[in-house]
């Protein structure tokens, strides 16, 4: 399942409504589709704040056995969000530097997170076993 959304904050209620429908859809475990919507407000946000040349964002979603994966693609510059260094969540809030929170969840909650640049298009690709 896959659809078009323009690179502003208010697509994204119609992105999450993409995800439920395919969550339905395919019959998958609630738990599990609410730690993807976290992942795709993050992702899908770190475009719309951070990537000034965007101008449209894909959202695609498959399964494949019980292999679910989600899809984030824009033409905005090169950005990799899983470059950035590792979040020390063991700092004190005075401490902690500002940002890398939501993709440390990310990088947390998913079994597989990468990213690449190609033809133009920003492509993160976050996925996780289900069962």
């Amino acid at each position: 399942m896959k659809q078009l959304f323009g690179c502003e904050a208010n697509q994204l209620a119609p992105a999450v409504e993409l995800l439920q429908r395919f969550w339905e859809d395919e019959g998958l475990a609630a738990d599990a589709g609410f730690m993807f919507e976290v992942c795709l407000e993050e992702l899908f946000f770190n475009v719309v704040r951070y990537n000034t040349k965007a101008s449209q964002i894909s959202v695609e979603l498959g399964i494949v056995d019980a292999l679910v994966t989600l899809i984030i693609e824009d033409d905005g510059f090169s950005f990799d969000p899983f470059s950035r260094d590792a979040v020390n969540i063991d700092a004190s809030v005075e401490d902690r530097e500002i940002g890398g929170l939501g993709i440390h969840l990310v990088t947390e909650m998913m079994e597989t997170c990468g990213h690449v640049y190609r033809e133009g298009k920003n492509i993160s690709t976050v996925s996780l076993t289900l069962g």
